[in-house]
């Protein structure tokens, strides 16, 4: 199940305050540490669409702290639950789950060759050189493979460059009306748990 909230920086700043006075101090301290308003914000977002998520598909209604894998991943400490969160300038998200999970949203922005050749294999340097919008098609790949580091449990530790896509289960939306690109990555080709489409809920202001 995948929670979308999508235009963070229109979240009233009033009702922001308020959440920060209501959200665990463990949590509330983590957002505190974000200089930037936006990324404060946003960080808060994503704990409460996860509260969200967690209370209507597993009727947790208390998260009493995350514990973390060598790696640095974060999971629950008194529930069996896989979660991923992640959000950019237009959108968070927040994806919860039976399985292991991991999710990215990011924004389109310019096409960087540069940037794409520290990341990218050579074949995918290769696709997007002939590709007729590399823009798109380098943040789909992007997110791709942000999403399964963070299925992997790995994140940025994992060398980008060497990771196969076609390897892994991932889908990508383009969310409509944007121009932020989602990836969700639930497995490796050939699992058979979860090959159904997931469910995408749009969360309203005032759920949060």
């Amino acid at each position: 199940m995948i929670y979308l909230f999508e235009h963070p920086d229109a979240y009233p700043d009033a009702l922001l305050e308020a959440r920060l006075r209501q959200i665990p101090p463990w949590r509330r301290d983590k957002a505190l540490q974000y200089i930037h308003p936006g990324d404060r914000k946003r960080s808060v977002l994503a704990f409460l669409l996860l509260q969200l998520a967690l209370r209507e598909e597993y009727g947790i209604t208390e998260i009493s702290g995350f514990a973390y894998s060598a790696w640095g991943k974060p999971f629950l400490r008194d529930h069996p639950v896989h979660f991923s969160l992640s959000h950019c300038r237009d959108a968070v998200a927040c994806a919860v789950s039976d399985q292991p999970v991991g999710i990215d949203a990011e924004c389109i922005v310019p096409y960087d060759p540069a940037l794409a050749r520290r990341v990218c294999s050579g074949r995918e340097t290769e696709m997007l050189a002939r590709s007729k919008n590399p823009a798109d098609d380098f943040i789909r790949l992007w997110t791709m493979k942000e999403a399964i580091s963070k299925w992997e449990g790995r994140g940025i530790s994992m060398p980008f460059e060497e990771i196969d896509v076609s390897l892994y289960r991932t889908e990508t939306w383009i969310l409509p009306g944007t121009d932020t690109v989602l990836s969700l990555c639930r497995g490796k080709t050939g699992d058979s748990c979860g090959q159904s489409s997931p469910v995408m809920r749009y969360v309203r202001t005032d759920e949060l």
